[in-house]
This record gives structure tokens, sequence and C-alpha cells, in this order.
């Protein structure tokens, strides 16, 4: 590793080929000057101070986080002036730097390359509202431009298979059936099915309002919407046929999830409340889970609802900036809140060992956070609003979708041996 000085607690790192700048200590004027440095609209034209010109292109900045390496678990030192303790956080030109302040910041400077951990995948001409992945690692977006795309994250450079025949609005969800066999997607007033191959296998057969959210029980043979009329819709898959509507909530229904044997489904709505239903008796009176803003903050209702595979822990992506955290076995317990995003949540997902939990929102930030201790293991920075997260089989990857019209394939960071402060 290389370094060399670029300006007032600024250094140039080489390590591993790739070239980063180096925050030693991060405070507003070095927040300033990093941003100058990685910004290419403040400099379009120019290359970074003490180099030569071409050595580091400003039109070839990496355009999308990379987190190499998180200082957790190899110590967070106190600085020996007393002042905050440092972490070493690898980050790429996507990240805030607002939110690295009290950190040891990297950030990485050169072009995105085929071999980058982290890529996007474009095709939409509009926002991407949702992602799923199958069982086989094909990723599935709907997007506002009224289409939903299929893409195979193991060959960055092919083009997406667009679904034909389908929606005439915009798409907001999308879920795969556990075999992986079936797809569905929803939206304005529509909501259809396909198989796995993208082919087309029907409209929904029943009352179809705004979808907002849809999500299959344990044996795919049920699936469930959120819709904006307020209401939970039930629909047999096999037949596409509507089996019952759920009334309860006050506001539109933003999200529906399974528990991991379909014994629960959890309805999340804009009107600050999570109803619990009962398979055995869709009629029977729901449990009710209330959550309200923060005191002077702005009310967004709750945006996405997640049982975690091992049936432990509920999450939800609060509208007051939180990510709630409920223990299925003691819901009468206040959830947990997870605070660190500074923009309302937009969705939650979790990883298929339970043992991690994304979220993402607003604040054009995707936050992975370590279940059992309830800390922020890292964040993945966008520059646009973050709507949707999902992990691939095997946790090896994140697919998210947003207002800049991509979908991202994020590698998930693991911790580096030794201590890189």
């Amino acid at each position: 590793m290389a370094n060399s000085t670029v300006g007032r607690d600024l250094q140039q790192t080489n390590f591993g080929g790739d070239q980063y700048i180096n925050i030693i200590h991060v405070d507003e004027q070095g927040l300033e000057q990093a941003r100058h440095l990685w910004e290419p609209r403040h400099h379009p034209d120019e290359h970074l101070p003490g180099q030569p010109p071409g050595a580091l292109p400003r039109p070839g900045l990496a355009p999308h986080p990379t987190p190499i390496h998180i200082g957790a678990g190899t110590g967070e030192t106190p600085t020996t002036s007393g002042g905050p303790s440092r972490r070493t956080v690898l980050l790429g030109a996507g990240a805030t730097l607002a939110a690295a302040a009290g950190a040891l910041v990297v950030l990485r400077l050169t072009d995105e390359s085929a071999d980058a951990d982290d890529y996007s995948l474009a095709g939409h001409a509009d926002n991407v509202n949702s992602v799923a992945f199958s069982r086989d690692g094909i990723v599935a977006s709907g997007s506002v431009d009224k289409t939903v795309r299929l893409w195979n994250i193991a060959d960055r450079g092919q083009k997406p298979r667009l679904l034909e025949g389908g929606h005439s609005g915009k798409v907001n969800a999308v879920a795969f059936s556990p075999d992986g066999k079936t797809l569905v997607s929803g939206g304005t007033n529509e909501m259809y099915f396909w198989g796995a191959d993208g082919t087309k296998l029907g409209p929904a057969e029943g009352d179809v309002t705004w979808v907002m959210s849809v999500a299959f029980n344990h044996d795919g043979k049920i699936l469930a919407s959120g819709d904006y009329d307020h209401t939970v819709k039930l629909w047999d898959v096999a037949s596409r046929t509507l089996i019952d509507t759920l009334e309860g909530h006050t506001d539109a229904v933003t999200s529906v999830a399974f528990d991991r044997d379909g014994r629960i489904l959890a309805s999340a709505s804009n009107d600050n409340t999570i109803l619990l239903w009962d398979s055995d008796d869709w009629k029977k009176q729901p449990v009710k889970l209330t959550v309200g803003p923060k005191t002077g903050e702005r009310d967004d209702g709750l945006k996405g609802v997640a049982f975690s595979p091992d049936n432990k822990y509920l999450a939800a992506a609060g509208g007051n900036h939180d990510v709630l955290l409920w223990e299925v076995a003691d819901l009468k317990k206040d959830p947990t809140p997870l605070r660190r995003h500074s923009s309302p949540v937009s969705s939650v997902a979790f990883s298929g060992d339970s043992k991690t939990l994304a979220s993402c929102g607003r604040d054009n930030a995707i936050r992975l956070w370590n279940v059992e201790t309830k800390e922020l293991i890292v964040t993945l920075s966008s520059t646009e609003w973050v709507k949707s997260v999902a992990f691939s089989p095997g946790d090896e990857a994140l697919a998210s979708g947003g207002d800049d019209h991509k979908v991202w394939v994020w590698k998930l960071p693991r911790p580096a041996n030794g201590d890189t402060r």
C-alpha cells in the first residue's frame, strides 16, 4: 500500500491495484475538500492535486459504492486527541460523505471495471420500484416505465429479458414463488402471473386495484397483495382468482409478508399499523402493532415489512426514519429502533440465514444491520432514492432498485483480516 498526500488530511492510496482517497481526519473542512476532489461536476476538466494530467481523469471516478473493508471487529480505536473514535471504511464514489463524520474513510477513485464487485444493470427507462430474486438467482425488476424485466446476474453484459404483453401502467411490486416457477407483478389496476422464463400465464381474475406489494405464502399456493384501497387481497395462484379481501387498515397497504410457515400474514400501512392475520381463520381479528412517528417528525407511515426466515424477528420500514425490529415471540414488547437513516425508509429484507437485515430509503442509502447485536454493519450509498432491496440465494449478493433507473448488484462485504487503520 502506497500513500501520497493530495490535500489537507487527504492521502491517495494504492491498494490492490485500485486508487483511493483516504480522509485521515473527517471534519467539515475535510469533507468539503474531499467533495471537491471526488465529485466530477466540481472540476470536470481537472485532475487530482499533485498528479499529472490524465493520471486520474474525472470522468473515470467510480460511479457506485464498493465496500471493501469495515473496521468493526478489528477495533474502533479512540483518537489520541480524545476526539471521536475512528473506523476504517472503504466506500465508492456514491457514498454520502456527511455520514462519515468521525470516521477514517477511504473513497475509491478508480473506474468501474468488468471485475468490480458491485455493478449496475441498465435497461429500465424510469424508476425501479421493486426487485426480487428467484431461487435460481434471477432478478426480476418492476418499474415506473410499465415494464417487468428479468436479469441473469451471472452475465453482467447481457440484455435483460423484457416480459411482453403486460402492464399498461407503472409496476410497483414483483415477487417469485418459493419454488421459483412463478413470478407475479402488480401495479396500477393490474396484476400479472408469469412463468420463470417470462412466459405470460395471465392476469389476476378479480377486483384488482392499485397493487403496492405482493408476497407468496410458504408453499406458493396463496398470494397476498397489499392495495392502495386500504385492503389486503388473497389470491389462489393456480387459478389466479380472488379468494378473499381483508379489511382493517385505514390507509394504503404498502407491504405484505408471510412468515416462514405461512401461518401469519403481516401487512404494513400508511396508517402506521402492522396487522397480523391468522391464515387458519382469515376472518379472525388481526393482532395490531401500532407505530407512531417521532415527536416533531414527518409521518410517512410504514413502507415495508418482513419476517426473518428463522421466524424470530419481524422488521418494518418506518416513515419516521427508523427501522423497527420486533421479537416475534414477544410482540407486546416495543420494537427496537435501528436509527441511522436520515430520511423515511422504503424497504427491508432479511438475509437467508437471518443474520443480516437490509434497509433502504430516501437518503440514497442501503444499510446492513447485524440482527443479533442490532448494530450497523455497513452503509452502501447511491446517488438516488433506493426503493427496494433483496438478498440473493446463499446471501452472496444484494440487489437494489431505485430512482436512478438501474438495478444494482452489490457483493456483500466480508470483514478483512488485520487492522487497516
